[in-house]
């Protein structure tokens, strides 16, 4: 991003609303370029994707809070809130069932992060993006091809995370055998001097997209009684230094050992 003349040097994270109704552009100092965040759909695992909520966007204390509603069968709120700071933003969710039924299986709410002006931080080949896997980040390249998985341009990576029960016709799309330690999705820049990731308190999956370079790290919506809320705790991360430096910042932050 070029400084016109006069112009002063940004020295935090903006937002800004547009493009989806979920969407926001976000513009990082230091290099980071700009990225856009967006959540597609809300899925229950007992159903296919319920599709988009209708997106009010309001603007209070520095914050971006999207609240919306979807109804039917799953019938449910949402509320999205991001905060921007000087290397995160702080991501809120909070969906509650309106049904008149429990979710016994819950869900999952779709969150995409992808660069777009930010060329190096964009990939195709999953060899800069690392997950937990058996006690260690790893490249999601590595992963799949350790069992023999195809990669390409036009290849979606999702891997199931420890711990979470997945729907019959959602687990038979994925294999078993990649779950990951927890549902961390980072990147590293071309030169490993800078790292843009993306976490929650509880992730139901993590996936990339190669056409898009984009990381998803998708929230666990748990099974909920009628009237019930989930309410889940993310972090978008734009910090200088390593993944090995990162590492120390995510661990304190989320109580990762």
């Amino acid at each position: 991003m070029r400084l016109e003349a006069g112009e002063p040097e940004q020295k935090t994270i903006t937002m800004t609303p547009g493009g989806d109704g979920s969407g926001v552009t976000i513009r990082v100092p230091r290099g980071f370029g700009a990225w856009y965040l967006h959540f597609p759909e809300t899925m229950l695992l007992e159903g296919p994707a319920q599709g988009k909520a209708e997106m009010t966007k309001t603007e209070k204390d520095g914050a971006i809070i999207l609240s919306g509603k979807m109804e039917g069968e799953f019938a449910h709120s949402i509320q999205i809130t991001y905060r921007p700071g000087e290397d995160v933003i702080d991501v809120g969710l909070e969906v509650s069932n309106l049904s008149q039924a429990k979710w016994p299986d819950g869900g999952e709410a779709m969150a995409c992060l992808r660069p777009v002006e930010s060329p190096e931080f964009s990939e195709e080949d999953g060899r800069r993006t690392f997950v937990f896997f058996r006690g260690e980040l790893r490249p999601v390249a590595d992963v799949m091809t350790e069992f023999g998985k195809a990669l390409g341009p036009t290849t979606t990576v999702s891997l199931m995370v420890k711990g979470e029960r997945m729907a019959p016709f959602q687990a038979q799309r994925h294999d078993a055998r990649m779950t990951m330690d927890d549902g961390l999705i980072l990147r590293a820049s071309v030169d490993n001097k800078r790292v843009a990731a993306f976490a929650w308190d509880r992730v139901h999956r993590v996936s990339m997209n190669f056409t898009y370079s984009c990381m998803h790290s998708n929230p666990r919506i748990t099974d909920l009684a009628p009237g019930a809320k989930d309410v889940r705790r993310g972090r978008i991360y734009f910090l200088d230094g390593s993944t090995e430096d990162f590492l120390k910042r995510y661990r304190q932050d989320f109580g990762r050992k």
